[in-house]
C-alpha cells in the first residue's frame, strides 16, 4: 500500500513539473506582443499590433522582458520607429530583419547582445542610436541599410564582425571606439560614399575586403595594426595616401589592388606580402595584371620589402635605417619622453619587441647593445641633466 502511495505521489509530482514547464513555453499575447516565459522572464516572439511608432516594454503582464526573440519582427512593413526599453538585454538573430519601413532605432545600455543580421535590410533606416552595453557588432548586423548615413560605435565595442555594415552605400561617416581591436571581413565593403575613417590606436586586424569598394581618400594605420588581410582595400579607387605602421607584419593578397596610390612605404617589420598587394592593376581585356606606370615602393634596406619588390619586379627606393631617425625616439612619434625609456625597459624584460629600424634609436650610447644604460640616458635627457643624447 505504501509503495502504491509513493508511486502515486511521484506521478503527481512529475505531472506538476511537466505542467509548469508547459506553462512557461505557452505563447501569450498582450497589446499585440506575443511572448513566452522562461525562468519568470518574458521573451517577445512576435508582434501582430498596428503601432507604427513602437516602444518595446520592459514589463509585460508583470513579467520582466529580457529578450527580443529571433525573427520577432521579421519583415514587419508597418513599423517606422522602435525604442527598446531599458532592461532588455538581448536582441536575437534577425529580430528586425527586412523591416523595410523602419527609420529610427534606439537601443539602450542594458542591451549586451545583438544577434546576426538583427537589423539587416532595413533599407529606410536613417537614425541609429547604439547603447554602451555591447562589446561587438555581430555578423551582418546592419548590412544593406542603404539610407544609413552616419554611425557612432560606442566605447566598449572590441570587434566588428563580418559584414557588419556591408552594403550601406550611403554611409559617409563612421566613428570608431578606442576599444576596437579588429575589423572583420567585408565590414565596410561596398560603402560607396565612405570617404574618411580614423582607425583608433589599439586596432590590430583589418579583415578580408574590409573596406573594398569604399571611397576612402587616405588611410593611416595606427601602430597597433599587425595584419591587413586579402583585398582589405581592394578597388578603393580614390585612395591615394596610404600610411603603413611599424609593427605591421602581414599584407594580404591584393590588399591595395585598384587604389590610386603611386607610392607605398613598406615598414621593416613586414614579414609577409601576398601577390598583387600593391603596384599592379588588373586588365579586364587581357584578364591579367600589369605593373602600374609610375608606382614605386619605399623600403628599408635588408628588409623583406626589398626581397618582395625584387621578386615581383616592383620599382623601389631605399630608406636608410637611420634616415630621419631621432636618437632616443624609440616609438617613432618624433618626441623623446618617458614612453621611450619605458619601451627600452620592456624590451630588455622581453615584454615587448623593438623592431629593426627603431633599434638604432634605442641604442642611445651607441655601444651596439640595448641596455638599461640607454633607458637611463633618456631619463637624464628628459630631466635636463645631460644636454644631448
Amino acid at each position: 500500500m505504501k509503495k502504491l502511495v509513493s508511486l502515486t505521489l511521484c506521478i503527481i509530482l512529475c505531472i506538476g513539473v511537466f505542467m509548469a514547464a508547459s506553462i512557461n513555453t505557452v505563447a501569450m499575447e498582450k497589446d499585440g506582443f506575443t511572448y513566452t516565459v522562461e525562468d519568470q522572464k518574458a521573451i517577445i516572439t512576435s508582434y501582430t499590433g498596428t503601432e507604427t511608432e513602437l516602444v518595446i516594454p520592459a514589463l509585460i503582464d508583470g513579467y520582466e522582458v529580457t529578450k527580443i526573440g529571433s525573427l520577432a519582427f521579421y519583415q514587419n512593413s508597418n513599423i517606422i520607429s522602435v525604442a527598446i526599453s531599458d532592461g532588455i538585454k538581448t536582441i536575437d538573430t534577425k529580430a528586425f530583419f527586412n523591416c523595410r519601413s523602419l527609420k529610427s532605432v534606439i537601443i539602450p545600455d542594458s542591451v549586451t547582445h545583438i544577434g546576426e543580421s538583427a537589423f539587416s535590410y532595413c533599407i529606410y533606416l536613417e537614425n541609429l542610436s547604439l547603447g554602451n552595453g555591447i562589446d561587438k557588432i555581430s555578423n551582418n548586423c546592419f548590412s544593406n541599410n542603404t539610407r544609413l548615413v552616419d554611425v557612432t560605435i560606442p566605447e566598449g565595442v572590441t570587434h566588428l564582425d563580418d559584414g557588419a555594415f556591408e552594403g550601406c552605400n550611403l554611409l559617409k561617416s563612421i566613428s570608431l571606439p578606442t576599444t576596437l581591436k579588429s575589423i572583420g571581413d567585408y565590414s565596410f565593403a561596398y560603402t560607396y560614399n565612405l570617404n574618411n575613417i580614423v582607425l583608433p590606436d589599439g586596432t590590430e586586424h583589418i579583415g578580408v575586403a574590409a573596406f573594398s569598394f569604399s571611397k576612402l581618400r587616405e588611410i593611416a594605420l595606427p601602430t597597433s595594426v599587425e595584419t591587413v588581410a586579402d583585398s582589405a582595400f581592394y578597388n578603393c579607387s580614390s585612395l591615394e595616401a596610404i600610411t603603413l605602421n611599424e609593427g605591421l607584419t602581414s599584407i594580404g593578397r591584393m590588399a591595395f589592388d585598384g587604389t590610386a596610390a603611386k607610392s607605398l612605404f613598406i615598414p621593416s617589420t613586414v614579414e609577409e606580402i601576398g601577390d598583387y598587394a600593391f603596384g599592379f592593376a588588373y586588365d579586364d581585356k587581357e584578364f591579367d595584371y600589369y605593373p602600374i606606370t609610375g608606382f614605386s615602393a619605399i623600403c628599408v634596406s635588408h628588409s623583406y620589402g626589398v626581397e618582395y619588390c625584387e621578386e615581383k619586379n616592383i620599382p623601389y627606393t631605399l630608406k636608410n635605417d637611420q634616415q630621419d631617425m631621432l636618437l632616443g625616439d624609440v616609438d617613432g612619434d618624433n618626441d623623446i619622453n618617458v614612453v621611450d625609456a619605458t619601451t627600452i625597459q620592456m624590451h630588455i624584460a622581453k615584454l615587448t619587441v623593438i623592431h629593426n629600424n627603431r633599434l638604432v634609436c634605442a641604442d642611445t650610447n651607441k655601444d651596439g647593445e640595448i641596455s638599461v644604460m640607454d633607458a637611463t640616458r633618456i631619463q637624464l635627457f628628459i630631466a635636463k641633466l645631460i644636454p644631448e643624447l
